[in-house]
């Protein structure tokens, strides 16, 4: 289900509308790009069965599809520099050799060939899982690309109208975290930090980095580095003999990977489903990898959010960055507004103290 991740936090109290707002999915589902689309997001069926999200234990899953047309630089680059050597040859007072060409020329010819070129490209897909989680209060988005995310987020706010989710912040520093798990205290229970995936990072130049791809992480060269003053910036883990993965100092998932204990689960989740059956039919077939993708995302999703509640505690927590509202000043902006209304309040009168309240 994920490969990559990346987290955003929810209020405690917000919860999609799903049943009011299938038109609006059914609106802003994956559709062809038009002539002048260059990219475009919908929502697409997590499953075979047509419904635009799953429900797994008031938790809902979601899939997207992205359609884009892209130009490789180098054919784009090669394209204008043709398109200049015709030019030059039409009016070489303003293209030719001796011709001063302003930026904006430049950019206005970029801009006409790259419109040229992306009528003609061939439409791309790709797609990005996304659970809204009310367990946890959370959205798990498979992407760590930010712009990526923040489309998803969009894409979310124009079907749902209100989608106030926010990028995950930790009360304090990942990287202090790892660099407690590389010394003598080890990872938290059911961790592991894996031997290679390690990214150390200067303290003082963000550029000044050093990655191990198979390194030992008891080595006298990760101590050194640590010594020197650099802190990991990236680390790899396994957690329960389930899940491996690494992780970044923004929080962001890469390489996520079953293990052991989560592939022999989903495998026989599939077993029991299908009876002990072997797929003889074309619908019997198709049913099949029907539970294996309903038993690999429903356990997959377990897995993950266990993990979860057992690795951002170890981390330190994170920040609760929602507004909201106390029942008590509820009540005294209700009572305030109400005596406004009656003209029993002077104005400004103690506003100031009931709002901060």
């Amino acid at each position: 289900m994920f490969v990559n991740l990346s987290i955003y936090t929810l209020p405690a109290e917000f919860r999609l509308n799903l049943e009011d707002n299938l038109d609006n999915m059914s609106k802003l589902s994956s559709k062809p790009l038009t002539a002048s689309q260059v990219s475009r997001l919908g929502w697409k069926a997590p499953m075979s069965d047509e419904r635009p999200y799953v429900s797994f234990e008031g938790d809902s899953l979601f899939l997207i599809e992205r359609r884009y047309k892209s130009i490789a630089a180098s054919t784009l680059k090669e394209a204008i520099n043709q398109q200049i050597i015709k030019l030059a040859k039409e009016s070489p007072s303003t293209w030719g050799p001796g011709a001063k060409v302003t930026k904006t020329q430049k950019k206005d010819l970029s801009d006409m060939v790259r419109s040229a070129l992306i009528k003609q490209a061939h439409t791309q897909f790709s797609e990005t899982y996304v659970l809204v989680s009310n367990e946890l209060n959370m959205v798990l988005i498979g992407s760590t690309k930010d712009s990526h995310n923040e489309d998803v987020i969009d894409l979310f706010r124009a079907t749902f109208k209100s989608f106030p989710a926010k990028p995950i912040e930790l009360n304090s520093e990942a990287s202090e975290s790892f660099l407690s798990w590389l010394s003598e205290t080890g990872a938290p229970e059911l961790f592991e930090v894996q031997d290679g995936g390690l990214v150390m990072q200067s303290r003082h130049n963000s550029s000044n980095k050093v990655a191990y791809n198979s390194q030992l992480m008891n080595s006298d060269e990760i101590s050194a580095n640590i010594l020197a003053d650099k802190k990991p910036s990236k680390i790899e883990l396994a957690w329960d003999a389930s899940l491996s993965f690494c992780l970044d100092s923004n929080m962001k998932f890469s390489k996520i990977k079953q293990m052991g204990i989560l592939k022999e689960r989903i495998k026989s989740s599939v077993e029991l489903g299908a009876g002990g059956k072997e797929t003889g039919t074309v619908a019997e077939a198709a049913e099949k990898n029907r539970l294996k993708q309903m038993s690999k995302c429903a356990l997959s999703r377990l897995s993950i959010l266990a993990m979860l509640k057992k690795l951002l505690p170890a981390m330190g927590g994170f920040k609760c960055t929602h507004r909201t509202k106390s029942p008590v000043q509820d009540d005294k902006v209700s009572s305030m507004i109400g005596e406004f209304e009656s003209g029993e309040s002077e104005v400004g009168q103690n506003s100031d103290e009931i709002l901060a309240s």
